[in-house]
């Protein structure tokens, strides 16, 4: 569904648990883009709340990480141990939020970051990869009510080679099987399209929403059931006509992108 709605970033804390109707074949969910990381957990815990209300014991939950110590080449030198640092929290107060108590943790797999963290109600798991799905189901098959998968690092798509990161043939269709059974309940990503920096952000048991960031304000751009795919994202960027740095001047991109490259080298946004 194609919208046209701004948001100032502002507004966003008030506007977050109001829903905004729109008439195009019914009513669509479209929620207010979190501004901050404290804003990102306390929706995240709300759309993980709703679906274990809702009876959703296999859940996937996506945050955005922002780094603490990137460099002009790379925004995590320290690699996934450093990604690790940046989650850890999230993570732990998502589950004490739930009402389980402070979790106590178990690395999995050391180098991947792969970390169990278990409290009384719920178990998560955080940078599940295709090598520790082993871990994953063993813990799946212990029964426990809740088990969440935080920021998975596997690639479902087969990659340039044919041969995706679950195998090939029946192995692959019995490790893709297991994986659909976590329902993605949060999820915020960030893309750039051609320059235009969007939003991607769910939370149960609204649809996938689409924002462009436009200086101050955000665009919806639109809503989908599923997770839009790159070409989706595409056309909705290229929708925006000249609201858009995608569709300006090859000049005009490359000085945007300068600028954006600039920006990205300096001290990491507010946490709060």
């Amino acid at each position: 569904m194609l919208l046209n709605t701004f948001v100032t970033r502002a507004h966003a804390p008030r506007l977050r648990r109001r829903l905004r109707r729109c008439t195009a074949q019914g009513a669509a969910e479209v929620l207010a883009l979190p501004s901050s990381s404290s804003e990102q957990a306390a929706l995240a815990l709300e759309a993980v709340k709703r679906a274990c209300d809702a009876g959703v014991t296999r859940q996937a939950v996506e945050f955005v990480m922002r780094p603490t110590a990137a460099t002009d080449l790379d925004d995590w030198p320290g690699g996934q141990p450093q990604r690790f640092r940046s989650l850890e929290p999230l993570v732990s107060n998502l589950l004490r939020g739930l009402g389980g108590g402070v979790p106590t943790q178990r690395v999995i797999e050391e180098g991947d970051a792969v970390v169990s963290f278990v409290s009384l109600t719920h178990t998560a798991v955080t940078f599940p990869t295709a090598d520790t799905l082993r871990a994953l189901k063993d813990l799946e098959a212990s029964n426990r009510s809740f088990l969440i998968i935080v920021n998975p690092a596997w690639s479902i798509a087969a990659s340039s080679n044919f041969v995706s990161d679950f195998g090939i043939g029946p192995w692959k269709a019995a490790n893709e099987a297991f994986v659909a059974k976590f329902v993605e309940t949060f999820s915020l990503r960030e893309s750039r399209i051609r320059g235009q920096e969007v939003r991607i952000l769910r939370s149960f048991p609204s649809d996938y929403t689409v924002f462009a960031l436009l200086g101050s304000e955000t665009q919806v751009l639109g809503t989908f059931p599923e997770r839009p795919s790159f070409a989706q994202l595409d056309l909705l960027v290229t929708a925006m006509g000249a609201a858009s740095i995608a569709n300006a001047s090859v000049a005009d991109r490359l000085r945007a992108e300068i600028i954006f490259n600039k920006d990205s080298a300096g001290p990491p946004p507010p946490s709060s």
